[in-house]
């Protein structure tokens, strides 16, 4: 960052954070391979690509910037056609008729996929059953060989992985850069916790209590808006108010629910709610008297990763990276 700083560009925290940090780091976790994405530069935008006066050699291009950019490209390519699918409903066949638009898109993925995965199953094998299990390739391999299902499982969450965690570290940033105070604030207690000549421990993550606040009230105003869905069985469902009545769901009943509404209601979060103000981003929320008494008595009214069975699988690694990443950038 600071090299494209000194050259006078500005940089593309969200594509660089997702084609490089995310990538490599969900990789890692996941199969345990380094895909090297780290080493590589930041990527320059398109247009200040196409505004350089010597731009740079399709070798150069290439060694730098296609292999997270292609793969990652891909993953955007392949969650837009499904996205649209979804949308469509069963209509979406009819669309693609002639053609399976994602068909070529997945071929280069599974290419990429196939030598990493293969390089970690082979890693597996050679381990003692006394060794324990790292990465949830580990995992999935003690329970199926079916190399369909590994594949489909590891690529589930590294979409899952890459989208929720660049998601949240970018608007972190872009809050940060929004609003000095905070920052100062977050400076402080990273330096006070955390000497710059050493890495942070889980430990001294836990312990930082004010850059826990700016990760949720980073989440409480911006977030996936809404989640849909399924009952499995017949269910009844207990009012907010004790005067109202129960509200009967029977089973196989689809029903929509808007997470951005639920973090902004006033029977949930109080009469303060009800102010505009609230969505400008405000960490305290999160450190005074209003964590105890709304979000501690019902846990139920924030959630940024769902809750209960459902909930993200992804939730510690995404708050753990997101986490690392800023202690080190600040």
């Amino acid at each position: 960052m600071k090299t494209r700083f000194k050259e006078g560009y500005a940089v593309n925290f969200q594509i660089s954070s997702h084609h490089l940090y995310m990538l490599n780091s969900a990789a890692e976790f996941l199969f345990g391979s380094d895909i090297g994405t780290l080493s590589k530069s930041l990527l320059y935008s398109f247009f200040i690509q196409f505004s350089l006066a010597k731009p740079m050699s399709q070798s150069s291009q290439n060694q730098q910037q296609i292999f997270s950019t292609q793969f990652s490209c891909a993953f955007a390519d392949v969650q837009m056609v499904t996205a649209l699918q979804s949308w469509l409903g069963c209509l979406w066949l009819l669309f693609e008729f002639w053609k399976d638009r994602i068909e070529e898109t997945m071929k280069f993925v599974y290419s990429f996929l196939k030598p990493t995965i293969a390089e970690g199953v082979w890693k597996s094998q050679k381990e003692t059953e006394e060794d324990n299990m790292v990465t949830l390739l580990d995992h999935l391999i003690t329970h199926t060989q079916d190399p369909i299902i590994i594949w489909d499982e590891i690529l589930n969450l590294t979409v899952a992985g890459q989208d929720s965690t660049t998601t949240l570290l970018t608007f972190t940033v872009y809050m940060l850069s929004q609003h000095p105070e905070v920052l100062h604030k977050l400076q402080e207690e990273i330096m006070t916790v955390i000497r710059p000549e050493r890495w942070p421990t889980y430990n001294d993550i836990w312990d930082m209590k004010y850059l826990w606040a700016v990760l949720n009230g980073r989440i409480y105003i911006i977030l996936v808006p809404f989640n849909m869905r399924e009952s499995n069985k017949n269910m009844t469902l207990l009012p907010i108010k004790s005067s109202s009545k129960l509200y009967f769901i029977p089973a196989r009943t689809r029903f929509i629910y808007t997470i951005f509404v639920i973090h902004h209601h006033i029977d949930l979060w109080g009469l303060d709610i009800g102010n505009y103000e609230v969505l400008n981003f405000n960490p305290e929320c999160f450190l005074d008297e209003r964590l105890y008494k709304y979000l501690t008595a019902n846990p139920f009214i924030f959630l940024p990763f769902n809750a209960g069975p459902r909930i993200c699988l992804g939730q510690q690694f995404t708050y753990n990276e997101t986490l690392f990443f800023i202690i080190k950038l600040l």
